[in-house]
């Protein structure tokens, strides 16, 4: 929550500094943000992205949500793909028109994606479509992109990704929570009949019993499937001016301390012109790809080490190489790689005789050399 406070307080400095710039100076702070959160389900969208959400409500923003998770109706299906997504401004409710009330600066909106166009290739039928349509699709979710940029609405892509065992334990956390509210709703039902309460309030139970339903089981089951379909999304629609920010949710604390220093640095760099912050110095790539990217190039990019990767793997082997060869030089091998422990017998040492049982006697020709030096260390004094 302080970073959360951090980044909320330099955005309304920033929003504050660019009033009093007034018109003619640079944009510091856009005047639009859509947050687009889209991932496998239980992986820490509404937990982690809502993080940000927070800052940008604590920085003055009027935040709302939109979800898109079903499929486009007939009527939507007649319109071009896009134009179902919500973006600031578009609508009375999202206005960035100039009004009296903001001094001719127009008011800051943010927008929540709960899940968007890559949910119609995963949980849709867009993923069935030859690859010439999916190009398609891709080219219209890029030219979305640009035209945010163009419009000064930051265009945050967070993808969201975890293992099956987290996903695992979240589904187990929910279902323990239903069960709570469900026995909590009939407890309370029962003191309400027996007239030991006047009113009785639910509120918030039901929403903890709809947190889960079958339909989370289903996508665990196709957790690899889900995983291979958003990752082409997101490799045939990754661009070098706005990439997409993959939020690995598997640590929870790393995840949103990444997800945070990011948010800070896109806003930083959402000046128009200038390329993302994740990204070093680059010569000009025309953000539309040619071709789509198949599934087994996808995976062979996803595994793909660069240069210095190799170089480092290599000076390393070659290290272990030269240390394993060192160790070889300076080892006896000829002696025992297990060194037992030489038992004495404490009597025959004491009494310079030999101890009659035999069992318990070790290494003889050791305690015989001790005797014998002991004798004559006697008979020369």
């Amino acid at each position: 929550q302080k970073v959360v406070r951090s980044v909320a307080r330099e955005i309304l400095a920033s929003i504050k500094k660019e009033k009093k710039m007034g018109e003619g100076g640079d944009r510091l702070a856009p005047k639009g943000v859509i947050l687009y959160f889209e991932g496998l389900d239980c992986s820490g969208k509404s937990s982690t992205g809502g993080l940000v959400q927070a800052a940008l409500e604590q920085s003055g923003y009027d935040v709302g949500m939109r979800q898109y998770n079903r499929p486009p109706t007939a009527e939507q299906r007649m319109r071009p793909w896009m134009d179902r997504f919500d973006v600031p401004g578009s609508s009375s409710i999202l206005d960035l028109s100039q009004t009296q009330e903001d001094d001719g600066d127009g008011e800051h909106i943010g927008l929540v994606w709960d899940r968007g166009p890559a949910g119609d290739f995963v949980y849709g039928n867009l993923n069935e479509l030859s690859p010439e349509d999916k190009k398609k699709r891709y080219d219209e979710f890029m030219a979305f992109d640009r035209e945010c940029r163009e419009k000064d609405i930051l265009f945050l892509k967070l993808f969201f990704v975890t293992n099956r065992d987290s996903i695992a334990k979240t589904l187990g956390k929910r279902l323990a929570q239903k069960k709570m509210a469900r026995d909590l709703t009939t407890w309370l039902q029962a003191c309400r009949s027996r007239g030991e309460v006047d009113e009785v309030s639910y509120e918030g139970l039901e929403a903890i019993s709809a947190h889960i339903d079958p339909t989370d089981f289903i996508a665990f089951n196709q957790y690899e499937r889900n995983l291979r379909i958003f990752s082409n999304f997101v490799m045939n629609t990754d661009t070098d001016e706005n990439p997409w920010v993959v939020v690995n949710t598997g640590d929870r604390y790393a995840a949103r301390k990444a997800l945070m220093s990011s948010f800070r640095e896109h806003l930083k760099f959402q000046s128009r012109g200038k390329k993302s912050p994740c990204l070093g110095p680059k010569p000009s790539v025309s953000p539309v790809k040619s071709e789509v990217i198949g599934m087994d190039e996808m995976m062979k990019k996803k595994f793909k080490s660069s240069w210095r990767n190799s170089m480092i793997a290599w000076v390393t082997l070659l290290a272990l190489l030269v240390l394993a060869g060192t160790y070889e030089e300076n080892t006896d091998w000829e002696r025992a790689l297990i060194v037992l422990p030489t038992k004495y017998n404490i009597s025959a040492l004491l009494e310079g005789g030999n101890d009659d049982n035999s069992d318990e006697v070790a290494n003889v020709n050791v305690v015989d050399d001790v005797v014998k030096k002991k004798r004559k260390r006697k008979k020369n004094v």
